[in-house]
C-alpha cells in the first residue's frame, strides 16, 4: 500500500477539520451514478478510502466553472435584452423634446394647406397697392387690404399666362420641327419593316395616308407609329384586289338550258331592234338571220 498523504481527507468520515463542505442539493443521476468511476488519487487505509486535497480542490474549481458556464449561457439572452432596451430608452430620451414639442403643437402634424394666390400676397405689399390705387375701406377709413390682394393676384396670374404663351410661341417653332424630323424618320423605319419572305408589310401609299391624318407630336413616338403601321396593314388587306372576287362586266347571258336547247324560239328585242335599225335591215330580215346563228361556229352575218 502506497504512503497516505497526512492532510489526506476521508470519503467516508463526515467529520473532519474545518467547515463542513456546503454542496448545492441536486437529484441524483441514474446513468450518472451506474456510469461514475472512483475519483483520481483515491486509496485505502485502515479500511476507509481516502483522497489528496489538492484532488478535491480541483473537482471543487471543476464544477464552479461548470456552473459559471451554465449561468452565463442562461443570462446571455438576459442580458442582450437589457442592452437593447438600454438603447432604446436613449432613443427615447433624446425624442423628448420632439415628442414635446409636437404635443404642444398639434398643427405640426396637419398637411400643408396649399395657399391661394392671394395669400401668397403680404400685409405690406397690399397696404402699398392699396395706397397707390386709392382703395380705403369706407368705414374704417383703412386701407382696403382683401381688394388689393385680389388685385395683386389677379394681374400676378395675366403676368404669368402672357409669359407662358410667349415661350410656347418662341420655342413652338422648334419644337415642331423637331416632332416632324422624328416623325419623318419614323415613318421611314416603320414603311421599310418587311415580313419573313422579305416582303414590304405595307404600301407606302397606305401608311403615308393613314400617318399624315395625326399631328407630329404623336407620329414622333415609335409606338404610335407601329399603332400606324398595325392600322395600314389592316387597311391594305381589307381593300385588296388580290384578296377580292372580280365582279363580272356583265351579266351572263342564258342562251339555252343545258341540254339543249327548249322554250320558245328566239324573239328580237329592243337592242336587237335598234341595232337592225343602225344597220339598215328590216326586223323580219335580221330575225331571220339571228335564227342561222350556231354557238361556236363561224357565222357570217349580212352579205
Amino acid at each position: 500500500m502506497s504512503e497516505i498523504n497526512p492532510d489526506a481527507l476521508s470519503l467516508e468520515d463526515p467529520t473532519i477539520d474545518g467547515p463542513p463542505i456546503q454542496q448545492p442539493p441536486h437529484e441524483p443521476d441514474a446513468t450518472a451514478t451506474a456510469d461514475a468511476a472512483e475519483p483520481e488519487g483515491v486509496v485505502e487505509h485502515q479500511g476507509r478510502r481516502m483522497v489528496d486535497v489538492s484532488v478535491l480542490a480541483a473537482e471543487r474549481k471543476r464544477v464552479r466553472e461548470a456552473t459559471s458556464r451554465a449561468k452565463d449561457a442562461e443570462l446571455a439572452p438576459l442580458k442582450a435584452k437589457a442592452l437593447e432596451a438600454d438603447g432604446l430608452r436613449r432613443a427615447l430620451a433624446e425624442a423628448g423634446p420632439y415628442i414635446d414639442l409636437v404635443r404642444q403643437h398639434p398643427e405640426l402634424l396637419q398637411p400643408p394647406k396649399a395657399s391661394t394666390a392671394e395669400e401668397q400676397v403680404s400685409d405690406d405689399e397690399a397696404a402699398a397697392e392699396a395706397r397707390d390705387l386709392e382703395l380705403y375701406d369706407a368705414i374704417t377709413g383703412q386701407p382696403d387690404l382683401t381688394r388689393a390682394k385680389r388685385i395683386i393676384a389677379r394681374r400676378r396670374t395675366e403676368t404669368a399666362t402672357a409669359a407662358h404663351a410667349a415661350a410656347q410661341a418662341a420655342i413652338g417653332p422648334i419644337t415642331s420641327s423637331t416632332a416632324h424630323g422624328a416623325s419623318r424618320q419614323n415613318f421611314v423605319s416603320m414603311a421599310m419593316q418587311r415580313d419573313a419572305a422579305n416582303q414590304p408589310l405595307v404600301d407606302p401609299k397606305v401608311l403615308a395616308e393613314l400617318w399624315a391624318q395625326l399631328p407630329s407630336e404623336l407620329t414622333a413616338h415609335p409606338e404610335v407609329g407601329e399603332w400606324v403601321l398595325d392600322a395600314a396593314i389592316g387597311k391594305s388587306l381589307r381593300t385588296s384586289e388580290s384578296r377580292r372576287v372580280p365582279r363580272a362586266e356583265r351579266a351572263p347571258l342564258v342562251s339555252e338550258a343545258p341540254g339543249g336547247r327548249s322554250g320558245p324560239a328566239w324573239q328580237m328585242d329592243t337592242m336587237a331592234k335598234q341595232l337592225a335599225k343602225n344597220a339598215g335591215i328590216s326586223a323580219k330580215d335580221f330575225e331571220a338571220t339571228g335564227k342561222t346563228y350556231v354557238p361556236g361556229a363561224v357565222n357570217i352575218l349580212g352579205d
